[in-house]
């Protein structure tokens, strides 16, 4: 953690700290759990301009400490449209065993209705790509994909 503060002094010294991508590997640097989560938040106040990386980060870095109210009231600060936010203190909540209380994040995004963009995947076959987006059913060979999925999922217990 003494080199990090070091190269964190030299940044500043610079005038590279306001740098976003530097500001970000030191403040993930000391977020984790390795590192100290009392200078991260030092670190994060001095960001002019948090991006939604940084902002994830600290309020992840909170939620690995002793302290994972922090990060929920960080959460607060946090842009309250934004689904990020709420899914990542409905995850806090779920690590912890709390689910009530995640449950009650996710309730809280439906009544504002504040919607979680889908997951989604990419894969290249015969040099075309195919997207595929959590849930969805629109790929022109769905049927297909999912009947195969279907006949998996038969064969699944047969190997174990």
């Amino acid at each position: 953690m003494k080199d990090l503060q070091k190269i964190h002094a030299h940044l500043l010294k610079t005038g590279l700290a306001n740098d976003t991508v530097a500001a970000s590997r030191i403040l993930a640097f000391s977020a984790s759990p390795a590192g100290d989560i009392n200078y991260a938040c030092m670190v994060f106040r001095h960001i002019k301009e948090p991006n939604p990386f940084i902002w994830n980060t600290i309020i992840r870095g909170f939620s690995e400490s002793q302290n994972p109210k922090t990060a929920i009231s960080l959460f607060t600060e946090l842009d309250p449209i934004d689904s990020c936010g709420y899914v990542l203190v409905s995850n806090i909540y779920a690590a912890s065993s709390q689910f009530q209380e995640a449950i009650k994040e996710r309730l809280s995004m439906k009544e504002q209705k504040i919607e979680k963009e889908p997951g989604c995947s990419l894969i290249k076959v015969d040099g075309e790509v195919h997207e595929f987006i959590a849930g969805g059913r629109l790929h022109q060979k769905a049927p297909e994909i999912y009947s195969l999925l279907d006949e998996l999922g038969f064969m699944m217990p047969e190997m174990e």
